[in-house]
C-alpha cells in the first residue's frame, strides 16, 4: 500500500516537445475526494498548443485511494473540478516555462 506521504501534494511538469509549437505536461496533486471527507491524490499528463487553449489529456486523470495500492482511471464524467484544476496547473506551467526560457519546468510540493 502507498502512503499517502508517498504522492507529492504537488507536482507539474512541463517541456517543449522538440521541432514543435507543443508542450507536454504531468500533475500531480493532492485534493479532498467529492464528499471531502478524504485527500487522495490525482494524477494526469498530456499536451497543450503553444496559444495554451486547449489543455489535452492523453492519459488520466486518474485517481489513487489511499486504500488501493494503485492508480485508477476516473470515469470521463468524474471530477469536473479536478479536471479543470490540472488543466490550469499544465496552462499556469507552460506559461511559467515560456517566460523562463529554458527547456522545461518543474516543481514540487512534497
Amino acid at each position: 500500500m502507498v502512503q499517502e506521504n508517498a504522492i507529492p501534494k504537488l507536482h507539474i511538469y512541463a517541456a517543449r516537445i522538440d521541432g514543435t509549437t507543443q508542450y507536454q505536461w504531468e500533475v500531480t496533486i493532492m485534493a479532498p475526494d467529492a464528499t471531502g471527507r478524504r485527500v487522495l491524490g490525482y494524477r494526469a499528463s498530456g499536451t497543450i498548443q503553444d496559444d495554451l487553449i486547449k489543455v489535452v489529456f492523453e492519459k488520466g486523470p486518474e485517481v489513487h485511494d489511499e486504500n488501493l495500492p494503485r492508480w485508477t482511471p476516473m470515469n470521463p464524467t468524474d471530477r469536473p473540478d479536478i479536471r479543470k484544476e490540472i488543466a490550469q496547473k499544465a496552462a499556469s506551467a507552460v506559461k511559467r516555462l515560456k517566460a523562463s526560457g529554458q527547456d522545461s519546468f518543474q516543481h514540487t510540493i512534497p
